[in-house]
């Protein structure tokens, strides 16, 4: 057993590469702003950077059925919450 110490964003980049996530869509900023130091560092998942929320959705949606493997999203708005927050398709 391991003795590392992790934030909270390490754990959620660590839980999408345990996944087999390879590819996630998402717009930096606000609550999430955190998440992307360790996702830039992050040599398994690539960040595919959108202009708004509902099209990241939408996207990692595509993503998924066109290749059949998960697509993650990130997005900062939380009052969005209910409608994309870490959506795996």
């Amino acid at each position: 057993m391991s003795n590392e110490v992790l934030t909270g964003a390490q754990i959620i980049v660590r839980s999408l590469e345990q996944l087999g996530i390879t590819d996630v869509f998402g717009l930096p900023g606000g609550a999430i702003l955190p998440t992307y130091d360790p996702l830039m560092d992050s040599t398994k998942i690539r960040h595919i950077l959108v202009r708004h929320e509902q099209g990241a959705g939408h996207a990692a949606e595509g993503y998924a059925a066109a290749s059949g493997k998960l697509g993650g999203l990130h997005c900062y708005q939380w009052t969005w919450g209910n409608q994309l927050s870490y959506r795996y398709c």
